[in-house]
């Protein structure tokens, strides 16, 4: 309302007869309030009741206002006072109920919106507030509910739309979710709120480029709209371009600095360009700020294992996480009704966001694909959100397919004991899409990680890691909260149908030699930056390239660029690339002469994809099991004399292969041979040992000993 407006209000105050005052008072504090006149409305709504002490409509304006601001008790008393004067008004007990939801009272507030639903049924805003209500305490079915019970009275309202697109996502009814998110979008294009709940729900359904335009429509309607950019900021970072995502979460930090959700993101964002110090930095600040903020520590954990050289601190850091988040959600008891029956076919549970072309199913897929089925009952507890043809041959070796995308770690947990699982897997630990939560309520007898994690996850409800001997650190006791089972190696190899032929070390024709790095910007550490360059330096004429996904992000590229730049290594001897489709990029392979395995964090499908296109590794053998594992499989295919312990040895080495270009020929044709005959290699038994593993932790649980 106008200034104008208001003072026309104050001309119609004076000569309005008395008993009229009191409510011309409330439509001036109304106006005022809406011009930004916060006092002066507070003012006015006081005149009002001093006139008219049973004014019921200004008792609740002052009531609202003052909530707003904070002034939770005055507020409550002002809304007492209107309850007084106006018993059955839906307004005063709507406004009452808001009171005690922001003072915390919930069973108040849930009382007076259960009154208000059953005596005034038709008052929509009262159902949409009850609605918020329910979904905030944990109830959204009963929101959902509410939301269509509003709806079905009337009159349609944005809100309400939103509202339920949002509830049906929570309830992981992702399909409805969406066609809700859209008919909202319909019905109101220009309702930010629509357009950002939709990009919400798209990109939870992997549609990153709808997600994105949805997104960008929601900042165009309204520019300060955080939530937004940060969604926004997700959407990028989903699909690798983490620049963009920066920019977006700092845009959202401009406008709420405060927002720990953005700087958890913002901190992720920046751990995969490989900037794992501030990503540290910011992660650490974040917990500094709530400390109970479970994602941002399994963040720090995933940051942390790029950069940390000793286990001890590791496991430290793991159980510190455990005992804030997970110990607190272990049941008392433990009544696993699962038949103790040491010879019975056992149902194995795999749970994973990532059964798709990722690099860990290239490791976790040949065991699944493998197990003997005669003993063995396959469950895959999928949380992947993007499948592609990888999901569908998974799907199909698999004898069970659950979706939990959309589920909560109870719900999950609460699926695995109904399934009657035996031996429970965890293939995700601390990494993006982890289930850690699940495994805390302990809902299978027997549970294990290893594959897509594999360095232990600080919980002391999952009673085995799955480890090679030489990958265990060589300290005592080993730094795990689980027990490490050994197997003859910690990764099996699923060697892609479709690879391209061996080819000949190319500095066989370019008089040359070539350097690899096909590793996540994630790994590329700051150590390993020097000795590449230092490598560089001291080995005249020789390039090197760096491959990976992560190098479509601009950010990402421009960080390990200009490291050499700084470290005076002419540009023109570093070739950094992005993603190429899977055979492109195994034939990459064969313009590299030696691969450098990145530390304190190797590699793993990398280090296997290398030596089976021919491609010898050089890896530094450090204490992680992280710094462990290329040791293991470069020993296991003959390549001991690649394996180094320090940094002056690693530059040696590297420095000595290059000198030796027959020797380079001489391996290139035999090292796929190698991997094929290796324990790495033979899928089959490594599948076999895991089933023996397997089969002697349940009789360990059957005897009571599990």
């Amino acid at each position: 309302m106008s200034a104008t407006s208001v003072e026309a209000l104050r001309q119609a105050l004076v000569a309005a007869p008395i008993e009229e005052r009191a409510a011309l008072r409330n439509d001036i504090a109304v106006a005022l309030a809406a011009a930004g006149e916060a006092e002066a409305a507070e003012a006015e709504w006081r005149a009002a009741i001093a006139e008219a002490p049973f004014l019921a409509a200004a008792h609740i304006n002052l009531g609202n206002h003052l909530r707003a601001r904070g002034r939770i008790d005055e507020a409550l008393a002002c809304l007492g006072a209107a309850m007084a004067s106006d018993p059955d008004s839906p307004q005063a007990r709507n406004a009452l109920a808001l009171a005690c939801k922001a003072k915390g009272a919930n069973a108040e507030a849930l009382a007076h919106f259960q009154w208000l639903v059953r005596v005034s049924p038709d008052y929509v805003e009262g159902r949409l507030n009850h609605a918020m209500l329910l979904q905030e305490i944990g109830d959204p079915s009963a929101a959902l509910a509410e939301v269509d019970a509003a709806i079905a009275v009337g009159p349609a309202s944005p809100e309400a739309a939103v509202l339920r697109a949002n509830l049906l996502k929570v309830l992981g009814r992702i399909e409805a979710a969406r066609e809700a998110g859209e008919a909202a979008v319909a019905a109101w294009p220009d309702f930010a709120p629509a357009q950002h709940e939709l990009g919400c729900i798209y990109l939870g359904r992997g549609l990153t480029g709808k997600a994105i335009a949805v997104l960008r429509r929601a900042i165009e309607l309204r520019a300060d709209f955080p939530e937004a950019h940060n969604y926004l900021g997700n959407a990028y970072q989903s699909q690798g371009t983490y620049a963009a995502a920066i920019e977006e979460y700092r845009l959202a930090l401009a406008q709420r600095p405060d927002n720990l959700e953005v700087l958890n993101n913002l901190g992720c964002a920046l751990g995969n360009q490989g900037y794992q110090d501030e990503a540290i930095a910011i992660l650490k600040r974040v917990l500094d700020l709530d400390p109970n903020y479970a994602q941002a520590y399994s963040n720090l954990i995933f940051s942390l294992d790029m950069v940390q050289t000793d286990p001890r601190e590791a496991h430290a850091v793991r159980r510190a996480w455990a005992a804030r988040f997970a110990d607190p959600l272990m049941p008392p008891i433990l009544d696993h009704p699962n038949r103790r029956d040491p010879e019975k076919r056992l149902r194995v549970g795999y749970v994973s966001s990532d059964f798709r072309r990722h690099s860990a199913a290239f490791i976790f897929g040949a065991l699944i694909a493998h197990h003997d089925k005669a003993r063995f009952e396959v469950i895959c507890y999928s949380g992947t959100t993007t499948p592609d043809d990888m999901t569908e041959e998974i799907k199909r070796q698999a004898d069970h397919w659950r979706e939990t995308a959309g589920m909560d770690d109870a719900a999950v947990a609460a699926k695995v004991r109904e399934d009657g699982v035996d031996i429970l897997v965890d293939l995700a630990g601390h990494s993006a899409g982890g289930r850690l939560g699940v495994f805390a309520r302990k809902p299978a007898p027997v549970q294990v990680t290893g594959w897509g994690y594999g360095l232990g996850t600080g919980l002391m409800t999952i009673d085995y890691v799955m480890l090679a001997a030489s990958a265990v650190p060589p300290l005592d006791p080993p730094p795990f909260s689980e027990k490490p089972w050994i197997l003859p190696v910690s990764l099996a190899y699923h060697a892609p149908k479709d690879a391209p032929e061996v080819a000949p070390p190319p500095c066989l024709a370019t008089g040359r030699v070539t350097f690899g790095c096909f590793n996540r910007a994630t790994k590329l550490s700051r150590q390993s930056l020097d000795v590449f360059a230092e490598i560089l330096a001291t080995t005249p004429g020789s390039r090197l390239i760096i491959k990976d996904i992560s190098f479509n992000d601009v950010g990402a590229k421009e960080r390990v660029e200009a490291a050499f730049r700084e470290r005076d290594i002419d540009p023109a001897r570093i070739e950094v690339l992005g993603w190429t489709p899977h055979f492109d990029h195994l034939a990459t392979y064969g313009r590299v002469d030696l691969m450098l395995d990145p530390f304190p964090h190797g590699g793993g499908t990398s280090f296997l994809d290398a030596l089976w296109m021919g491609v010898p590794v050089l890896t530094l053998q450090g204490l992680t099991v992280q710094a462990r594992n290329g040791a293991t499989l470069a020993r296991m295919v003959g390549l001991d004399d690649l394996v180094v312990e320090n940094t002056g040895a690693y530059v040696e080495a590297a420095r000595g292969w290059a000198s030796r270009p027959t020797d380079l020929a001489a391996l290139r044709p035999v090292l796929r041979q190698r991997v094929a005959r290796s324990p790495i290699g033979d899928s089959v038994a490594y599948a076999r040992a895991a089933d023996a593993a397997f089969r002697a932790m349940w009789r360990r649980w059957c005897a009571g000993a599990g």
